[in-house]
């Protein structure tokens, strides 16, 4: 159905895939910054895309997505970590959850998170993001930051060992 251009497909990995209301389309004149021709992402290709990748967001910090549903994310600068689970709704949304610690004055805060970014394809092929509804702003999709492989988990321990953290999940 979608030229899967940007979405290089991996090994199918043991992921759940939860099942929500896939959304109405009827609305696509009123998203803004997605082409009309847009459609929802495969959730399989989501999982594919994803698993198995470390993330490159930046500004040194990285997340990566395990096969076995748990992410860890650390940004060095900030001094902070991630970690908890991911998966992928049939609503075309690439989904984490988990517990952020950063060091504050002289301790270690703690938040609990839950944050969600939908996926669509133009005709064209290109992937189109957002992290807010099907009005947007969407904003366009490369996978070029998605590396195979863990590359966070020797900057994510030195980062548990530096806010002397005593136990973080072993999965995630």
């Amino acid at each position: 159905m979608f030229n899967f251009k940007f979405l290089k497909p991996l090994i199918m990995t043991p992921i759940a895939v939860a099942f929500l209301a896939v959304p109405s389309f009827g609305e696509t004149n009123s998203r803004i910054g997605i082409p009309a021709d847009a459609g929802m992402a495969d959730p399989v290709s989501l999982i594919r895309m994803f698993s198995g990748r470390t993330a490159d967001w930046g500004g040194g910090s990285a997340a990566f997505w395990s096969p076995d549903g748990t992410f860890k994310a650390v940004n060095s600068a900030e001094q902070s970590l991630g970690y908890g689970t991911w998966y992928v709704t049939t609503a075309s949304r690439m989904c984490y959850e988990g517990t952020w610690a950063w060091r504050q004055d002289f301790g270690v805060n703690t938040r609990e998170v839950s944050v969600c970014t939908r996926y669509a394809i133009d005709a064209q092929g290109q992937v189109w993001t957002t992290t807010e509804d099907m009005g947007g702003p969407w904003f366009p999709f490369f996978d070029d930051n998605l590396n195979t492989g863990d590359s966070v988990t020797p900057s994510f321990n030195a980062m548990v060992r530096m806010l002397g953290l005593e136990a973080v999940p072993t999965g995630g």
